[in-house]
């Protein structure tokens, strides 16, 4: 049953309060939707289309859309950290 056959048998039941937890429901629905789609749009502007896809990544590691030194820092970074875990975990087997 669609929205507005369940607000009219609530309305021909004379019952108020089904009403308004379906209309309460139906409005939640449609703006929690709306606002997952400009969250979608407003992330798209700020960020560009997408990251790069697994497997298919550059050297430009921030997506700021040039490979400079950021990107060396971040590279060196991320592959001092993955490092550090491997030698941690490693530590935790003994």
């Amino acid at each position: 049953m669609n929205a507005a056959s369940e607000i009219l048998k609530h309305v021909m039941d004379e019952n108020p309060i089904d009403i308004m937890k379906t209309l309460d429901r139906e409005l939640f629905d449609r703006i929690s939707s709306r606002l997952e789609e400009k969250r979608i749009e407003v992330a798209r502007q700020v960020y560009g289309e997408a990251l790069d896809p697994v497997g298919n990544e550059d050297e430009d590691i921030n997506n700021d859309g040039n490979v400079d030194g950021t990107d060396g820092y971040l590279h060196k970074r991320r592959k001092a950290i993955g490092k550090a875990i491997h030698k941690k975990r490693k530590g935790h087997k003994k």
